[in-house]
């Protein structure tokens, strides 16, 4: 099994008077090092941000339960 490291950042969005969160594109990273760095510049421009770990088997594209492991600000009430 391979560990993948992923981080993403929210952002607010209103359309008339509903307010939500959006999700911006994940960013991979190559560590969880580098994930929480990364995430670190993520939680200064926007709204909230999240990072996560992944694992996965590259024979066979199993995918392992995901894993936040750290979080900063307003993320969605289902991560």
């Amino acid at each position: 099994m391979k560990t993948t490291y992923v981080i993403q950042g929210y952002s607010k969005f209103q359309h008339r008077k509903t307010i939500s969160l959006v999700a911006n594109p994940p960013i991979q990273c190559l560590s969880k090092e580098q994930a929480l760095s990364h995430l670190s510049i993520l939680a200064k421009q926007y709204t909230g941000a999240i990072a996560a770990s992944q694992e996965y088997n590259s024979k066979n594209g199993e995918l392992g339960e995901l894993s936040i492991f750290a979080r900063f600000g307003e993320v969605p009430d289902l991560i």
